[in-house]
């Protein structure tokens, strides 16, 4: 039996082989305030919208030290002959105090998150989707799993949180590529952003 590749195998180009890393905004719900994503009708392994439960009620963004976040997933076979994704977002937190020290509270006590990781591209930055998949739907979910603060020891030294979240997907994140429910449909980095806020896609 032939190997079935969609549209074939993978070709690069020299682009691809100048890559960027680094997440560079950070977007995290709760799974209970998202109705539904929408995966691409041609099975291009991508989310073309979110459903959002309330208007007004989506992702908040987690702004974090710069060049201080990362998402990480790690596919195995287990003992079922399945394959299972462990995903681990980590991300700084630098001297937080009062409320924003609160909101770490506040995400840690949620136990079914979903994100949205902007990650660095040499062109457009691209959107991934880790807590959610079209395997293990909403069984797919993160959770903070450590929460470590140093205080450093000399004055010059860093101090705040590291921050990790962790969860099992039934297969790799998919890329989002747009919002098409959006009042105006998000299809943009700018766009995308702004409506994963919003959430006028009800």
């Amino acid at each position: 039996m032939a190997l079935t590749v969609q549209g074939g195998g993978i070709n690069l180009t020299c682009p691809d082989l100048k890559q960027f890393g680094g997440v560079k905004k950070l977007f995290l719900a709760n799974q209970e305030d998202i109705v539904s994503w929408s995966p691409d009708s041609s099975n291009t392994h991508e989310y073309t919208n979110i459903v959002f439960a309330s208007a007004g009620v989506g992702f908040e963004q987690i702004e974090f030290k710069p060049g201080e976040c990362s998402l990480k997933q790690a596919e195995a076979k287990v003992d079922s002959g399945a394959l299972v994704n462990s995903i681990s977002i980590e991300f700084a937190e630098p001297k937080l105090w009062t409320s924003n020290l609160k909101k770490l509270v506040d995400i840690a006590n949620n136990c079914k998150l979903v994100a949205v990781c902007e990650l660095y591209s040499d062109s457009t930055n691209k959107f991934l989707v880790a807590g959610f998949d079209e395997v293990f739907t909403d069984e797919s979910f993160l959770e903070v799993t450590k929460s470590d603060f140093d205080s450093g020891k000399k004055k010059e030294d860093n101090n705040g949180f590291v921050i990790t979240l962790e969860g099992k997907m039934g297969e790799k994140c998919r890329q989002l590529t747009g919002i098409s429910g959006a009042t105006t449909p998000a299809v943009t980095v700018v766009e995308i952003e702004t409506e994963l806020v919003a959430a006028t896609s009800i």
